[in-house]
């Protein structure tokens, strides 16, 4: 073992073929200007020399030996150099394209390289067996390999070193080497033979080893512009594009395609950018275009030879002109253009073809916002072991509502068995189900403490385990890319996702609102807080599994663009998303400077994109989606699992613990529970923190549950945290100001949340603050700065909310108006549609009467009519009047009762006044009636004129309407406690006015006839009736006191008095013009039939009264 070892250390060290044998000087000196070029030349001589000295050593000892060719041994080796070289290509091209990328034109050259022969020559001539060759080989070529880097080395620093004019170069000179180891070539026979052998080898091979067209040079070249400019330093596109996919040429060369075809090639070859001219952050390049001055183009033709694309058109001695949709800008027609005629102008982009590439964002380029703070990390507490499982406890508390929005609708009582994954709300909205954490039997539904800095109490389901954790039947969509976006989310909010990240937003809500809009899909990785190492530790130990839930997002939203920020502080996580994400072009990993809170939602987004969420806006408004690396996770074991969420990781940390670290907590866990899993150990005044140290809230008990939102449970020692410092007063230092991330003036806020200015607040946008906790941290007075902000945020919420209220009830007050209004509109339309008009009935009766009078008058016409002294009138015209007007009434008495349902506040209803006048006429006719008994008849001395009784009558008919007028005043309205029948009034009134006429016609007799001087007219007689009744009812409405009249006036209808007073008008005339004409008949004794006409007349005068005063 010793030879072997001082062989090796002798080949490398001592006899060095470069140092000491000055072989391998031409590869040596031309090779070695870089070292990157040596590196990759020792790694090609090392595998070649190392195969080509076993294979020398077989060839000689099984060929060149027993035929005794050893003349030929130089021709031998050199053979067996091409064949091992070219076999070693075509091999390494197939097996490993990365490689042959690496060793490039090297293996070629290693076919001239005289050190390979050099060692296949001294190995045979020194006697070594084939062990010995085999290290004499691997020696020399690392000795070889070994001199050639660190002369590179020198090479390089000597380029850039201050060296005086006349010693630049002398290294050259060790090229004169080169002249001494010129090689005799011999052609023989047995020479042939072996190449042919070799050949036939070689053949085999290439065959078996055939390798197709790699795919990578046709994709390089369709990114390249096709300009054919040659700038690249190649003869066009297509041979760059081999170069770059099959040589590993620098792919910053295209100078037409600037740094978007750089990017665009990185990303294919999954290589690092490469900056251009030295501007790495340099924008695409404006498109130009040649133009060609056609007045002093002389049609030489230069310019269409020197295009590459043919853009160039034209003929010799014509003028020539470009085709600018070809015209690739690659400025070979300039320089060749004998007049200068054709110049290069920038065409900057058109409204059609202008859009916001997302490539042209640097890859490498990384924005800051302002403010932000470094405070002490401590994550090394609980990121250094890895996740492990917390024993089930005996009784699980699970609040209804984890989430931001209401709370599902409950689909189990108490006394169920629910299983692990069983729903225990329905989700509809934005309402999340929750799911049973474990297998176990529903103790109660009740209030319970939770999540909260107040341990407000909220509606929990309360689970005792069974300890079997069964689960539901699982169905898991592994082919979710056959699944449509609304299915998928629908069920990642079927199943309960939410984000992990604080927030707790609905997932599937999310989602569903970003919709067409997401031009670039953010995962959050930062985990920015001290102390919270949650993701840092899922990302180490199921990252394949967080990249395929980005994946599914990546599905639904269908973005350009994926980004992965992770802080600079997590280099495990960093290195095991790099492994997941290797050969990966759909995602990119941004690693970025650790600097709190660079995990806020618009924080992020501006240092990966340099975009700025507006205020009061989303990030969705700038087509940008955010997720964080929990929620990604979650949503595959989902989708593809088929598994709810019922468990998250949650840090354990802090000095009050013995092994901190990062759990599997299921939600409902009592905190408790965790914190003796991990050893706590409780102090005096112990604190425990659910959250982060900045963002998190201490909780005032122990037994409140996991949540979906819950990342952190520390548990400081007093010594760790400090004692608390009293609140002092604002110096106006401005440090919360510089420290804000979300550029607001925390000292406003502070005064305006202090002063309950809630406008000012307001329009100082503190719905902008993210509660990070950053003022509070640098203030110097210690004011608890974000709990101010938050008390004023939910001030301010309490009042949108009853402002909110007041709006709706504004709205339900209108609309009840409104929707009364129409009632009533309608209810009005109803009663004037249904307004009584004259019936049939009615009609045909007045059609009848107004017949019979004109038959009446045809036969007075024809037959002159004598009517006695003392008999009654034919009063059939009168009745018709009488009937016509009782249909009028009815219609009138209708349209009354319509007003008087507009306007129910009238203090007086015109039936109740009817009714009144009626008892008062009857009362008065009873009156006269009295008048007329035997004592007071014997008394009289002078005949009764019945034209005198009338006209008193009608006197006394008119004072009873005044009277019943006066009656309806409040004064006297209260007096009256028994409802009157108007038609018994009637009756009466008729009983007395034909017991009046009765005792007229009695007054008649032959002992009363002597004192009569002059005859009674009966017509005359009901004509001055008619117009005393006229003139009574006319004079009734003057005599009213005004304060009556006022009572009236909405119960006297002012057409009805004109119409009667018409129609008493238009008869007195006629009953005038009758009597006139019957002055000269003679009177004759009263017939008896009197008596029987007076009683028709009143009972047609008591049916008319039934029918104008109906009862109530």
């Amino acid at each position: 073992m010793s030879d072997y070892l001082l062989l090796f250390v002798g080949t490398v060290l001592v006899n060095n073929f470069v140092l000491v044998k000055f072989l391998g000087l031409c590869p040596f000196m031309g090779v070695s200007k870089k070292l990157e070029s040596a590196i990759g030349m020792g790694l090609a001589t090392t595998f070649v020399m190392t195969l080509a000295s076993i294979f020398a050593w077989i060839i000689d000892e099984l060929i060149l030996v027993p035929l005794d060719l050893i003349y030929l041994r130089t021709l031998a080796f050199i053979l067996v150099i091409a064949v091992v070289v070219q076999f070693t290509e075509m091999v390494v091209r197939k097996t490993s394209p990365a490689l042959y990328r690496l060793l490039g034109i090297f293996l070629p050259l290693i076919t001239t390289n005289c050190a390979v022969l050099g060692v296949a020559l001294l190995n045979i001539n020194l006697g070594h067996n084939f062990l010995q060759s085999a290290v004499y080989g691997f020696s020399a070529a690392l000795g070889f390999s070994l001199v050639m880097v660190l002369f590179a080395a020198i090479r390089e620093r000597m380029v850039v070193a201050d060296i005086p004019a006349p010693f630049r170069g002398n290294a050259i000179a060790l090229r004169a080497g080169e002249v001494l180891m010129t090689t005799l070539w011999m052609a023989i026979i047995s020479v042939t033979l072996m190449g042919l052998l070799f050949g036939l080898i070689l053949g085999y091979a290439s065959r078996r080893f055939e390798v197709e067209e790699d795919p990578i040079v046709d994709r390089i070249d369709e990114l390249l512009p096709q300009s054919q400019c040659g700038q690249c330093g190649y003869p066009g596109c297509r041979p760059y594009a081999e170069a770059v996919g099959n040589q590993g040429a620098k792919i910053n060369l295209c100078a037409p395609g600037g740094e978007a075809v750089m990017l665009k090639i990185a990303s294919a070859l999954n290589v690092e950018p490469q900056p251009i001219d030295g501007d790495a952050t340099a924008a695409e390049p404006v498109r130009m275009l040649a133009v060609i001055d056609e007045a002093n183009c002389i049609g030489c033709t230069k310019c269409i030879q020197a295009c590459p694309v043919d853009a160039i058109v034209g003929a010799t001695r014509a003028m020539h002109t470009v085709i600018s949709d070809q015209c690739t800008g690659c400025n070979l027609c300039v320089d060749p253009c004998p007049t200068r005629c054709i110049d290069l102008i920038p065409v900057g982009p058109t409204t059609e073809s202008w859009k916001w590439d997302l490539q042209t964002i640097p890859v490498h380029r990384i924005w800051d916002f302002d403010g932000g703070i470094h405070p002490p990390e401590m994550k090394t507490q609980s990121n250094g072991t890895p996740l492990r499982q917390v024993p089930l406890p005996s009784r699980l508390i699970i609040p209804l509502k984890q989430h931001i929005g209401a709370e599902g609708e409950l689909c189990v009582k108490p006394g169920d068995y629910v299983l692990r994954g069983q729903p225990l709300t329905r989700g509809r909205g934005r309402m999340l189900p929750v799911h049973a954490p474990t297998s176990g039997t529903i103790k109660a539904i009740e209030p319970h403490s939770t999540a909260h800095p107040s341990a407000l109490a909220e509606l929990s389901v309360i689970l005792d385990a069974d300890g079997e954790d069964q689960w539901i039947e699982r169905d898991g969509w592994s082919d979710y890319r056959c699944q449509s976006r609304e299915a998928l989310i629908e069920r990642i909010h079927q199943f309960g996702v939410a984000g992990l990240g604080g927030a707790g937003f609905p997932t599937g809500s999310k989602l569903q609102g970003g919709g067409d809009k997401i031009d670039t899909l953010i995962v959050n990785a930062a985990e920015c807080e001290p102390y919270i190492t949650a993701d840092d530790r899922l990302m180490q130990d199921c990252a394949a599994q967080i990249i395929e839930g980005v994946r599914i997002l990546a599905h639904i939203l269908k973005p350009q663009r994926i980004l992965i920020g992770i802080e600079d502080n997590k280099p495990q996580a960093i290195s095991m998303m790099r492994a997941v994400l290797a050969g990966s072009h759909d995602m990119q990993l941004r690693v970025i400077p650790t600097k709190y809170p660079s995990g806020g939602a618009k924080q992020l987004t501006q240092i990966l994109t340099g975009k700025q969420v507006p205020h009061g806006g989303r990030s969705s408004d700038i087509g940008i989606l955010m997720q964080n690396v929990g929620t990604a996770y979650a949503i595959k074991r989902a989708v593809i699992d088929g598994e709810p969420l019922t468990e998250r990781v949650v840090t354990l940390t802090g000095e009050s613990v013995t092994q901190p670290g990062n759990v599997w907590a299921r939600l409902g866990t009592p905190v408790s529970h965790l914190l003796n899993f991990a050893g706590f150990r409780p102090g005096q005044d112990q604190k425990v923190i659910m959250g982060g140290p900045l963002m998190g809230f201490t909780l005032p008990w122990l037994d409140v549950p996991v949540v979906k939102i819950t990342n952190c449970l520390l548990a400081p020692s007093p010594a760790e945290m400090g004692a608390p410092e009293e609140e002092q007063g604002c110096i106006r230092c401005s440090a919360c100001a510089d420290a804000c991330p979300a550029d607001l003036l925390p000292q406003q806020l502070y005064w305006f949340s202090k002063g309950q200015q809630h406008d000012k607040a307001t329009a100082y946008n503190l719905s902008d603050c993210i509660e990070c906790g950053a003022c509070a941290y640098v203030c110097p007075s210690n004011i608890p700065l974000v709990q101010y902000f938050r008390q004023e945020k939910a001030e301010i919420r309490e009042i949108e909310l009853e402002a909110k209220r007041t709006v709706e009830a504004k709205a339900r007050f209108e609309a009840r108006q409104e929707r009364l209004e129409r009632e009533k509109a309608a209810r009005l339309e109803r009663h004037k549609n249904a307004a009584v008009q004259p019936t049939a009935k009615d009609n045909d009766a007045i059609q009848a009467a107004l017949a019979r009078v004109k038959s009446k008058k045809t036969q007075t016409s024809d037959e002159p009519l004598v009517v006695k002294a003392g008999s009654t009138p034919d009063n059939s015209e009168v009745i018709a009047a009488r009937e016509a007007r009782k249909a009028e009434a009815r219609a009138r008495q209708a349209e009354k009762a319509l007003q008087a349902e507009s306007a129910p506040d009238t203090a007086t209803d015109p039936r109740k006044a009817a009714v009144e006048a009626a008892i008062a006429r009857a009362k008065a006719r009873k009156a006269a009636q009295k008048t007329d008994s035997p004592e007071t008849a014997a008394a009289e001395q002078e005949a009764v004129d019945p034209r005198k009784a009338a006209v008193e009558a009608a006197i006394a008919r008119a004072k009873a309407r005044k009277a019943a007028q006066k009656t309806d005043s409040p004064e006297t309205a209260a007096a009256e406690h028994e409802p009157v029948d108007p038609r018994k009034a009637a009756v009466e009134a008729a009983i007395a006015r034909a017991k009046a006429r009765k005792a007229a016609q009695k007054a008649d007799s032959p002992e009363t006839a002597a004192a009569e001087q002059e005859p009674v007219d009966p017509r005359k007689a009901a004509v001055e009736a008619a117009i005393a009744r006229a003139k009574a009812r006319k004079a009734a409405p003057e005599t009213d006191s005004p304060e009556t009249a006022v009572a009236e006036q909405e119960a006297v209808d002012p057409r009805k008095a004109a119409v009667e007073a018409a129609i008493a008008r238009a008869k007195a005339r006629k009953a005038a013009q009758k009597a006139e004409t019957e002055q000269s008949v003679p009177q004759e004794e009263q017939d008896p039939r009197k008596a029987a006409v007076a009683a028709a007349i009143a009972r047609v005068q008591a049916r008319k009264a039934a029918q104008m005063f109906p009862e109530e």
